[in-house]
C-alpha cells in the first residue's frame, strides 16, 4: 500500500514539473515567436490537429497561449494514459453498457464518464454523457444526474436526447419540490444522509431544474408545465415579483397551455400583492386592472366563487386608484397648488364617486372653490430678472 502511494505521489510531482516546464516554454515562446499555423500543430510534439483546433473554431483566432495549454493538457493526459482515443472510449462505453444492464449503476456511471473524456466533442461523448446521467438517475443520485443532463444539453444544444433529458429533469424537479414542501427545511440546513436530494437548498435546485427544462426545450411538451411550476413555487413563498414574472411568461409565450386560466387568476393575485401603497409605484394597480379586463373578456366559464373574487378584486383596485388620486390631491392642497388639487378631486368625483373618497372629494372642492390655482410668488422681482422675450430683451 505504501509503495503504491509513493509511486502515485511521484507521478503527481512529475506532472507538476512538466506543467511548470510547459507553461514556461509557452510564455517564452509566446512573446517573440510568430503564432504557428493550425496545420503545424499536428506535427508539434505529436499532438493531433483536432486537439488544438476544436470543432467550429477558427484556427486564426486561437491564441498561442491556448495552443500551448492544449498541447500541455494532451501530453499530460497521454502520460497518464488518458489522452483522447476513440478505441479506448468505445471500450469504456461497452463496459458501461454491460454494467448498466446488470443494474450496477455506480460502476456504469464511472465507465461512461471515462468514455466521454476519452473522445470529446463527438457523438460518442454525447451518448456517454446521456448514459452517465441515466446511470446516476437510476442509482437515485438525482443531484448528480440533473447536473449531467444539464452538461449534456449545454454542450450538445441540439442533442437527440433532448426530450428524454428534460423529461428526467422535470421528474427530478417535481420530486425535489414536493420533498421540500413536506420537509420545510431551512435553506442552509445541509443534507448529509439522503442522496436523492441536493446538499443545500432543495427548493432552489428544483427551480433550477425546471428552468433547464424551459430554457433547453422551450417548445417542448413540458415547457409550460415547468414555467407554471416555477411560478407556483414563488407564489407560495410570497415572492410576488418572481411569481408575477413567470405567470406573465406563461400567459404570453404559451397561449395554448392548459394552465392559462390559473396563470391569469393567480397572476392577478401576485400583481395585486406587489402593490405597496399609494406612496409607491402605481404600475401594479394599472397592470392588475388590465388583467381583470382580460379575464372578463376571455374566461366566461368561471365558477361563482371565482367570479365573486374577481368582482372583489375590481372593487379593491378602484379603491386603490381613488386613494392614489386622493393622496396626490392632498399633496397639491398642502403646497397650495389648488389648481392641481382641483383636477384630482374632480377626477375622483367623476371616476370614483362610489368609493369613500367620492364624498370627501366633493367637500374638498367646495372648500377650495375660491382659492387661486397657484400660490403667490414671493420673489417676483427675482423671477423678472431672468425673464426674457424671444428677441433676447428683458420684458
Amino acid at each position: 500500500m505504501n509503495r503504491t502511494r509513493t509511486s502515485h505521489h511521484r507521478a503527481i510531482w512529475r506532472l507538476l514539473a512538466l506543467a511548470c516546464a510547459q507553461i514556461a516554454l509557452a510564455a517564452a515562446g509566446g512573446v517573440e515567436a510568430a503564432e504557428p499555423p493550425a496545420q503545424a500543430d499536428s506535427l508539434s510534439g505529436g499532438v493531433p490537429n483536432h486537439v488544438i483546433v476544436k470543432p467550429g473554431e477558427d484556427p486564426e483566432q486561437i491564441s498561442s497561449w491556448k495552443r500551448e495549454w492544449r498541447k500541455f493538457n494532451y501530453n499530460t493526459q497521454k502520460m497518464m494514459g488518458m489522452e483522447p482515443n476513440e478505441t479506448a472510449s468505445r471500450e469504456r462505453f461497452a463496459n458501461g453498457e454491460q454494467h448498466f444492464r446488470e443494474k450496477k449503476y455506480k460502476e456504469a456511471a464511472k465507465e461512461f464518464d471515462d468514455a466521454a473524456d476519452r473522445w470529446p466533442d463527438s457523438p460518442l461523448e454525447e451518448d456517454s454523457l446521456f448514459m452517465k446521467a441515466e446511470s446516476q438517475f437510476f442509482s437515485d443520485n438525482y443531484s448528480a444526474a440533473s447536473d449531467t443532463y444539464g452538461r449534456l444539453l449545454k454542450k450538445f444544444q441540439n442533442s437527440r436526447y433532448l426530450e428524454r433529458a428534460v423529461a428526467r429533469q422535470f421528474v427530478i424537479a417535481r420530486y425535489w419540490e414536493e420533498l421540500d414542501r413536506k420537509q420545510n427545511s431551512f435553506i442552509l440546513t445541509p443534507n448529509v444522509t439522503d442522496k436523492t436530494q441536493p446538499i443545500f437548498d432543495t427548493q432552489g435546485n428544483a427551480i433550477h431544474a425546471y428552468e433547464s427544462v424551459h430554457l433547453n426545450d422551450p417548445t417542448g411538451p413540458l415547457a409550460d408545465d415547468a414555467v407554471m411550476a416555477i411560478a407556483n413555487i414563488h407564489f407560495l413563498e410570497d415572492r410576488h415579483d418572481d411569481a408575477d414574472y413567470y405567470y406573465n411568461l406563461l400567459r404570453t409565450q404559451y397561449p395554448q397551455s392548459e394552465h392559462q386560466k390559473l396563470a391569469h387568476l393567480l397572476g392577478l393575485r401576485a400583481k395585486m400583492r406587489k402593490y405597496q401603497g399609494p406612496h409607491y409605484e402605481g404600475t401594479p394597480v394599472e397592470d392588475s386592472a388590465e388583467l381583470v379586463q382580460q379575464i372578463n373578456a376571455v374566461f366566461h366559464d368561471l365558477p361563482p366563487d371565482e367570479r365573486e373574487r374577481l368582482r372583489n378584486a375590481e372593487r379593491a383596485l378602484r379603491l386603490q386608484k381613488a386613494q392614489r388620486d386622493w393622496e396626490t390631491a392632498q399633496y397639491y392642497a398642502r403646497t397650495k397648488h389648488f389648481g392641481g388639487a382641483r383636477f384630482y378631486y374632480q377626477q375622483i368625483v367623476k371616476e370614483y364617486s362610489d368609493t369613500p373618497f367620492g364624498p370627501q372629494a366633493k367637500e374638498k372642492l367646495a372648500q377650495i372653490a375660491d382659492r387661486p390655482d397657484n400660490p403667490p410668488q414671493r420673489f417676483q422681482w427675482i423671477v423678472n430678472l431672468f425673464r426674457w422675450d424671444w428677441d433676447g430683451e428683458e420684458e
